[in-house]
């Protein structure tokens, strides 16, 4: 859960990329989020922000409670 949580965190991280003078830019919420900061543009910040958290709440609560739980009754060490 942790590796797909950083990977995640990682893609949306890199859709907006700067390097010396070039912008490379994907179409996703990383880059929504970092073209919104830095021209001030707070409500489509705050929309970006939130629809990442309500993701990450619902994934894990849909998705990854139920697979912790199934791979905790398959694998458990407890006779």
């Amino acid at each position: 859960m942790t590796a797909a949580g950083g990977a995640w965190n990682a893609s949306i991280v890199s859709e907006y990329v700067q390097v010396k003078d070039d912008t490379y830019v994907a179409f996703g919420l990383g880059s929504v989020i970092s073209q919104a900061r830095p021209t001030a543009t707070s409500r489509c910040f705050a929309a970006g922000v939130l629809t990442m958290a309500v993701s990450v709440v619902l994934i894990n609560r849909l998705f990854w409670k139920r697979l912790f739980r199934l791979a905790e009754r398959k694998y458990s060490l407890n006779a």
